[in-house]
């Protein structure tokens, strides 16, 4: 019969919460797009569609 694993009574470790769009001021926006292999610019075309028009949804935006 196999060793039983010893029982964990302490809680996981959390990690940092994904970075959200909203939590990224107008530079951040333009570094997390350009990472994306986006221009720089469509940090604020998607903050005009997001904050502006109120619409979450990338389908959606026009």
């Amino acid at each position: 019969m196999p060793d039983p694993l010893p029982l964990v009574f302490d809680a996981p470790r959390r990690g940092m919460p994904p970075r959200h769009f909203a939590d990224l001021d107008d530079a951040g926006r333009a570094a997390a797009v350009t990472e994306l292999g986006l221009p720089a610019f469509r940090g604020k075309q998607l903050a005009n569609q997001y904050y502006g028009r109120l619409i979450a949804d990338p389908a959606r935006m026009t």
